[in-house]
């Protein structure tokens, strides 16, 4: 189930991009090359992000969501406020899908360049 994400706008940016979408497109992967950041610096940090990622989603799931805590506050509050939980987790799902997706585009960079180093051998 895809799950629509607000567009949030960065702030002062005349022409800023939505940071997600509900669409199923490839993300922007760096281009690994000699006035870059190096690969396997950009591989250590998205894989940071995606473990951090994946640590909230373990994190969230496993809080207390119990209808005593939401029953003063009227008869569909508690199915109110676990239907937010899960927009939330899909949400942190969405945004490590695009995680994953950049470490495998810089990932695939890196194999090549190894790959046609050795073929130059």
């Amino acid at each position: 189930m895809l799950v629509t994400l607000s567009t949030s706008f960065a702030p002062s940016a005349p022409s800023a991009l939505p940071l997600m979408s509900s669409a199923p497109t490839m993300p922007t992967i760096p281009t690994l090359h000699l006035n870059g950041t190096g690969g396997t610096t950009l591989v250590e940090e998205y894989k940071a992000a995606y473990e951090a990622i994946d640590r909230a989603i373990d994190a969230l799931a496993v809080t207390t969501c119990n209808g005593r805590d939401f029953y003063p506050q009227g008869p569909d509050a508690y199915y109110r406020a676990r239907e937010e939980r899960q927009q939330a987790l899909q949400k942190l799902r969405e945004a490590q899908e695009y995680v994953e997706l950049i470490w495998a585009g810089i990932s695939d960079q890196m194999y090549e360049r190894e790959q046609a180093r050795r073929a130059g051998r």
